[in-house]
């Protein structure tokens, strides 16, 4: 895998890895907007990951 792939996934999933939601108590919830960016980011990023995978195979 590409180490500029590799390092901008690991940043992500560890920027995102602690996302937790805040109960307000009145029915709403809060997120840290940075890590749902992160988590977004990482999932945007899932197709390159999976390419760069499947040509380590071949």
């Amino acid at each position: 895998m590409n180490p500029d792939l590799a390092a901008r996934v690991e940043g992500a999933y560890r920027k995102c890895s602690d996302l937790r939601e805040r109960n307000n108590g009145d029915g709403t919830f809060t997120i840290d907007a940075a890590k749902m960016m992160a988590l977004i980011e990482l999932r945007n990023l899932a197709p390159d990951v999976v390419l760069a995978l499947l040509r380590e195979e071949n």
